[in-house]
């Protein structure tokens, strides 16, 4: 051990571009000659071992996958021979597998020596002398809290949600928290974090008397001068991530617009659009064919209804194959999309 203080960095590096800016990250992280604790939900490749100074596997990944309550939402717009379309993809509810990370990770700390943590992200980029202010403020503070809520678009522009901590970075000394981090579980989550995300549930649990805040507008910066931010965008056009080189495909239950009324009729539709080639399409469900479709490049695009409900999808999501021109979408790209809609004749 070096000192008394560490940085816990969080990861879920899943892909090449997220490793990379994890090595990025801790590569980075070296030069404060501080102990590093990895914490991550994903294995860790070998060579990341050597930029820490302890690294954790954890394979539990509490996802909440099935509560439809429990869901961040993407979506991107399309407009199709005058037909305006809305996909929204309903990801799975990460953020208490989030806040399990940082609670296992701090108390792991604790039990090792640690008094004084920098919780961060594993793409965080972060200034020097931003660093420097946050080394300085920590002497005299319990915590440093950088408030995500301010200033969030929709519903928070209201104050319905403006008191969130920014999880990609915060430092505190960890004893005055640690009943707060033992009182973290699935059932505690439930319970507080209501219509509001991970960062509203832990915000007041980093907090006391003895916290400081810094206002988003002081930590985050602009466009032109951006102060703490991450690497990896996780919201945006969703679009792309259903792009093959001669259509794209989504799959989702149908939500119509009727007057002002929005309605779910519970369809489950699989669309194929910017078709460049005739497309052979077959759609198997617990291993009988349900749907065979030739689909003439000319058409541009093509909507097809399957013979289940929408809220079938969640039992037979294991027993659905459909294959595009002998390409078989991947079981996983199927679950992902569980909660996914279409919503058409939209007008907003």
């Amino acid at each position: 051990m070096i000192n008394k203080r560490c940085f816990l960095v969080t990861a879920y590096c899943d892909n090449p571009e997220k490793v990379l800016a994890l090595k990025t990250c801790l590569t980075q992280l070296q030069k404060y000659n501080t102990d590093i604790i990895l914490f991550s939900h994903y294995p860790i490749e070998e060579d990341i071992y050597n930029l820490t100074s302890h690294a954790i596997y954890d394979y539990s990944n509490p996802i909440i996958e099935l509560d439809g309550s429990r869901s961040m939402v993407n979506f991107m717009r399309r407009n199709l021979d005058g037909i305006n379309l809305k996909f929204n993809t309903h990801s799975f509810d990460y953020g208490f597998a989030a806040a399990q990370q940082i609670k296992r990770g701090l108390l792991y700390a604790d039990d090792i020596g640690y008094n004084e943590a920098f919780v961060i992200n594993y793409d965080l980029i972060i200034p020097d002398e931003f660093m420097d202010e946050m080394n300085v403020m920590l002497e005299d503070h319990d915590s440093i809290i950088l408030n995500y809520g301010e200033g969030q678009k929709g519903e928070d522009i209201i104050g319905q949600f403006n008191k969130r901590i920014y999880m990609a970075l915060f430092a505190l000394k960890i004893k005055p928290f640690i009943n707060n981090l033992k009182s973290i579980s699935l059932e505690d989550y439930y319970n507080k974090v209501g219509d509001d995300i991970v960062e509203g549930y832990l915000y007041p649990l980093f907090l006391n008397e003895n916290s400081i805040e810094i206002a988003r507008k002081d930590w985050e910066g602009n466009q032109d001068n951006r102060k703490i931010h991450t690497s990896m965008v996780m919201e945006g056009d969703v679009l792309p991530n259903f792009k093959k080189p001669d259509y794209s495909w989504f799959l989702g239950h149908e939500i119509q617009y009727i007057g002002d009324k929005r309605v779910d009729n519970n369809h489950q539709l699989f669309m194929l659009w910017d078709i460049k080639k005739d497309l052979n399409v077959e759609i198997c469900i617990d291993g009988k064919v349900v749907n065979t479709s030739f689909i003439p490049k000319k058409n541009g695009y093509h909507t097809i209804q399957l013979p289940i409900e929408h809220n079938q999808l969640y039992v037979l999501k294991d027993k659905i194959k459909i294959t595009i021109n002998g390409w078989i979408i991947p079981e996983g790209e199927i679950k992902k999309n569980l909660k996914s809609s279409i919503e058409a004749c939209y007008n907003e």
